[in-house]
């Protein structure tokens, strides 16, 4: 179990799973992952096959409006706000959010929540 809200986890999985999709190669697979790293926290990853993103651009990546020029972009619609809200969201459920990436190599967007101590321990039948 983890601290947060149900629809806005749910809004921040579909937005990651939608770029995943958007931005993939034809023909890539999309992966999600689910573990525990840090303490304390569940980190939820979603990883793509797609051209993958310079260091440069990831550092706009989270800002509001920020749209990378990537070769499909032109065809591939959206407004450039998905990864700012998903910030915020994560952010006032006292999570993080990321992104790891290597042009020619896929992305891979994570974010992580605290998990609920005194849940973790209690046994659902």
């Amino acid at each position: 179990m983890i601290y947060g809200d149900y629809l806005r986890i749910k809004q921040v999985v579909l937005n990651l799973l939608s770029n995943a999709a958007k931005y993939n190669t034809k023909g890539g697979a999309i992966q999600v992952n689910c573990s525990t790293e840090s303490e304390g926290m569940l980190k939820i990853t979603i990883a793509d096959n797609g051209n993958g993103i310079s260091e440069k651009d990831q550092r706009e990546l989270f800002q509001p409006f920020s749209r990378l020029n990537t070769d499909n972009s032109s065809s591939i619609g959206g407004t450039g706000i998905g990864l700012a809200v998903c910030k915020i969201l994560v952010e006032q459920m006292h999570g993080r959010i990321g992104v790891e990436s290597k042009l020619g190599k896929g992305s891979s967007f994570w974010f992580e929540l605290p998990i609920a101590p005194d849940l973790e321990k209690k046994q659902f039948t």
